[in-house]
């Protein structure tokens, strides 16, 4: 499906993710692209998300509780964390974390799949 993107598109997401996984990093660096590579292995259909709608808003909250290091750690650990709604599941397990006495610079990913 991937195949599929238009190179615009495809080279949009790469330029949006590349900063968020790895702040100091440029295309060619092969270590420092590790966490991008890993990320879009790990959850490729994170390429088809809107940036600005979906991507953004998920990435700008994530990063203002994690920083940005905690947040590029806890997307290579758990790629799926982007694809998570963030007024239905993220906020809300992020909250209760916070709510429950533990700092926001101590949560690692705290946001299971299901209310079970």
């Amino acid at each position: 499906q991937v195949l599929s993107m238009s190179t615009d598109t495809l080279e949009s997401k790469v330029e949006f993710l590349l900063p968020v996984m790895a702040p100091q990093a440029t295309r060619g660096d092969e270590d420092a692209t590790r966490g991008l590579r890993k990320l879009i292995v790990g959850m490729p259909s994170l390429l088809y998300l809107n940036i600005e709608k979906n991507l953004q808003p998920k990435v700008d909250y994530l990063g203002s509780i994690l920083g940005r290091d905690g947040l590029s750690q806890a997307l290579e650990r758990l790629p799926m964390l982007l694809a998570y709604s963030l007024e239905n599941r993220i906020k809300p397990r992020i909250q209760m974390i916070l709510d429950a006495g533990i700092e926001s610079g101590s949560i690692t990913v705290g946001i299971p799949k299901s209310d079970n």
